[in-house]
Parts: structure tokens; C-alpha cells; sequence
């Protein structure tokens, strides 16, 4: 996928997004050059090894939602870099991952008793279309047996990726997950 590709599916994404009425994360100017700086790639694999390494394998291959979610505020906190939280699915060949269409995923939100599972997936854009997918590696390796993809962390531009290897968005945000309790806000446990 091309990155004209990309950047008009997350914009298609965001305007799902909102005609749901959910609020979505804003779609940033693209940028010419590459947002994230080989010093910034650095210091996001030492902070990713430092709080994906509090994980199990297991736990990381069930958790791209609330791992994705955790990554995101970090990076942005300490880097002061604005990522969009994506979901949708992923083609690393032909056949999509993690893929529901669209008319299914709507169903989730009008669900009044929800299975906890969705096929659905959560990575980290930034403005000029460089992914960071800290679970799908990991997610393969465990599920398929394939203990060399444990551990590996998707990070560069949209265009660098292994050939044939696609990210396709489908929403912006993680509003969509806390509506269809995928995910649980913690404050609501503060007393």
C-alpha cells in the first residue's frame, strides 16, 4: 500500500469514526519529512523494551488494545509526539488479519451483552504515516508457534514496510473500544 493509499483510508477511518458519533483524534497534516528522528526510533525501542518487558508474551499477544493504548501516552508524554491510536486490520500476505467489515463492527456498538473478543487490531500512526505496532509480532509468534517473531516490534514508515505487508485503518481512536467495553477505563475503579 502506497502512502496516498494509507492516508486516505485514515481519513475515510476518521470520518466512520465520527458519522458513529464517537469522537475521534485528529487527523494531522501530513508532513513532508519523516516525523520520527533515528534518535526518536531509539528511544522508543528503549522505552517499548522497558514497559513491554513488565509483559509476558501471552499477555502481550492478547493486549494490543490496552498495550497499544499504554505506548501511545507514553510516547507522546516523553517524546512530544502526536500519534494517532488506529485500528483495524493487517495484510502481511493476500489475506487480512484481524479483519471485521465495517456493518459488523457497528453491530458491536449496539450490543447490549458483549463478547470480549473482536477481530480487530491497534497500532500507532504518526503524521506522516510511520506505524508502531508493538503486539502483532508477538501475536503471530505465540498463536502460530513461530518463537523468532516474539518479541519484534513493526516501527517505520508506511511505504518501508516488507513487501506485500499492509496496514489497513479502519477507526481513529480508542472511543469505539470503551463504547463496546473492550476496554475499561481505569478511573472508573478510583474511589
Amino acid at each position: 500500500m502506497n502512502v496516498t493509499e494509507y492516508r486516505y483510508k485514515l481519513e475515510q477511518s476518521s470520518k466512520l469514526t465520527k458519522s458513529w458519533g464517537l469522537s475521534t483524534e485528529p487527523l494531522y497534516n501530513e508532513c513532508p519529512e519523516k516525523t520520527l528522528t533515528k534518535s526518536q526510533y531509539e528511544e522508543i525501542s528503549i522505552l517499548l523494551q522497558t514497559i513491554l518487558g513488565e509483559f509476558s508474551d501471552e499477555e502481550i499477544s492478547q493486549q494490543c488494545f490496552a498495550l497499544s493504548l499504554i505506548i501511545k501516552e507514553e510516547i507522546e508524554e516523553k517524546l512530544n509526539i502526536p500519534l494517532m491510536y488506529t485500528l483495524g486490520y493487517v495484510k502481511p500476505d493476500k489475506h487480512p488479519v484481524f479483519y471485521t467489515d465495517e456493518h459488523e463492527l457497528k453491530k458491536y456498538l449496539n450490543q447490549t451483552s458483549q463478547s470480549k473478543h473482536i477481530n480487530l487490531h491497534a497500532w500507532l500512526t504518526t503524521a506522516n504515516n510511520e506505524i508502531i505496532d508493538v503486539t502483532y509480532n508477538t501475536t503471530v509468534g505465540v498463536v502460530c508457534k513461530q518463537p523468532n517473531l516474539i518479541g519484534h516490534i513493526t516501527m517505520g514508515h508506511i511505504s518501508e514496510l516488507k513487501d506485500g505487508f499492509e496496514y489497513h485503518p479502519q477507526l481513529i481512536g480508542d472511543e469505539f473500544l470503551y463504547a463496546c467495553g473492550f476496554l475499561i477505563s481505569q478511573e472508573a475503579f478510583i474511589m
